[in-house]
């Protein structure tokens, strides 16, 4: 119900700017892009790539040698994901806890569960930290008024505490079901019921443990982890670069940038609107405006983002059949 009411408001907003801008301009700036937009599709491959390549990085170095058996299994079920999370408009909410049961019994749904945590956790930190810097790059042009200046400085702020207490917290691994259980005991000093509660959270217990651990007993992967969520992140920077300038607009690097990091900020707002369907258009326009761009520049932009989905919607409806298609498979030879 959410999702449909919230589509039907972006496609009114979405139908609004349009009109307002003016579908000519818009349409003639789509199709400048031209052949174009195999070079942007070969660019936006690198995303799911990297996010695929740190979540490889997140298994045990036993579980990826014997179980997974290669990079593969990872980005199929990373792709598979990502396309349910389209199709159902969960998104995120989605994609990310549904991409643990596509291994097909190969790796336990508890490793890959907590594999899925760690780069969860890692993706999470490095979009804050972009957000951050697309906020103060922002913040120093010459051209935001001062009421925007303004709120920029307070979320600035509100970013860099977030970033201190996720470092304060795991500097001190303030471990919190291991301390509520600790909590629970000291309340109900009862035997049963202690090996009752260490029964039911004993997976989380473990969970939680492997996230705090994994990057102090495996820093060199922390190293390549940080690096698949790198490249997710510059392939946009460079995929929104190439596509105004494939528009016939000329955006510095820092525009680039400033757009990328901003539209994390609206994919995590906006999770529950399908496709992000007018708020898309709304804030890309908005914000190619106040950085001296074309609004009509930022809404292609957004017309593009739908475009390469579809596609990449598609490559994971793919993997999700080949994957059901090897379940049933196995499903089959145990009977």
């Amino acid at each position: 119900m959410v999702a449909a009411i919230s589509l039907l408001a972006g496609l009114v907003l979405f139908v609004y700017i349009i009109q307002r801008i003016g579908w000519q301009e818009i349409a003639a700036r789509i199709q400048t892009i031209g052949w174009g937009f195999l070079l942007l599709l070969a660019v936006s491959a690198l995303r799911p790539l990297g996010r695929a390549w740190a979540w490889f990085r997140c298994f045990e170095p036993k579980t990826r040698a014997l179980s997974l058996g290669g990079f593969w299994p990872v980005l199929r079920s990373r792709l598979a994901a990502d396309a349910m999370g389209v199709v159902t408009s969960g998104g995120p909410f989605v994609a990310e806890p549904s991409r643990v049961f596509f291994f097909g019994g190969r790796v336990p749904v508890k490793d890959a569960s907590a594999a899925a945590a760690v780069e969860l956790l890692s993706y999470t930190s490095s979009c804050v930290l972009l957000l951050l810097g697309g906020m103060l790059a922002l913040l120093f042009d010459a051209s935001v008024s001062d009421s925007m200046r303004t709120i920029l400085i307070i979320a600035a702020i509100l970013t860099i505490l977030v970033l201190i207490s996720m470092a304060v917290i795991f500097s001190l691994k303030f471990v919190v079901v291991e301390r509520f259980c600790e909590t629970i005991k000291r309340l109900i000093p009862h035997a049963g019921f202690q090996r009752l509660l260490d029964k039911e959270l004993h997976q989380l217990l473990e969970l939680e443990e492997y996230i705090f651990d994994f990057f102090r007993k495996h820093p060199k992967d922390f190293f390549w982890v940080m690096l698949g969520e790198a490249v997710f992140h510059l392939a946009g920077v460079a995929e929104v670069f190439l596509t105004l300038k494939l528009t016939g607009v000329y955006p510095t690097l820092t525009a680039a940038f400033i757009l990328e990091a901003l539209n994390r900020l609206i994919n995590l707002l906006f999770a529950f609107v399908p496709a992000k369907v007018g708020v898309d258009e709304a804030g890309s326009s908005w914000l190619t405006g106040a950085l001296g761009l074309t609004t009509a520049a930022g809404v292609t932009l957004a017309i593009y983002r739908k475009l390469r989905l579809l596609c990449w919607t598609a490559v994971g409806l793919i993997c999700l059949a080949t994957l059901t298609k090897s379940a049933k498979r196995s499903l089959a030879n145990d009977h």
